[in-house]
């Protein structure tokens, strides 16, 4: 039972995640067209909003757990505990949260002063540890490219 509940809490975390998409996609854009503006105009380029850098932490995130379960046909609890990055508590009933992790795949979220290293350091691991060739990695090696140019 404790397996079919943790499927269908990642599902609705995955639906959650899917939610803030369409806002992370259209900040993006928003903050690409600005930068295409500044470009034409000639003007300097304006520093990133702090509101676009935490969309594309949530999406870096996201996008890692997806190819990490992609990759490995594991949970983000197996994530948290092979990358030993974050923490993996047991419930009695044998089910393995990642309370912290989950901070970070929601903008609502998403810890005022998010750990970037963190981030960082969980994209990397994710791309190392995964081969294969999946449609989430080639979006995670952007995303954490242009997060690292964000800061």
């Amino acid at each position: 039972m404790s397996s079919r509940h943790s499927r269908v809490s990642d599902k609705a975390e995955r639906l959650a995640a899917e939610l803030v998409t369409v806002d992370e996609q259209l900040a993006q854009l928003q903050a690409r067209e600005a930068a295409l503006a500044n470009v034409e105009s000639g003007a300097e380029p304006s520093p990133p909003s702090p509101r676009n850098k935490r969309l594309l932490a949530v999406r870096v995130m996201n996008l890692a757990v997806d190819c990490w379960l992609a990759c490995t046909r594991t949970g983000k609890d197996e994530l948290a505990r092979e990358s030993g990055l974050w923490n993996v508590y047991m419930e009695k009933d044998g089910y393995c949260r990642t309370q912290t992790l989950d901070r970070y795949l929601s903008a609502n979220t998403l810890p005022l002063r998010p750990r970037w290293h963190k981030i960082h350091a969980t994209a990397e691991f994710v791309l190392t540890a995964c081969d294969e060739n999946v449609p989430a990695r080639a979006e995670l090696e952007q995303g954490l490219g242009q997060l690292k140019g964000l800061l």
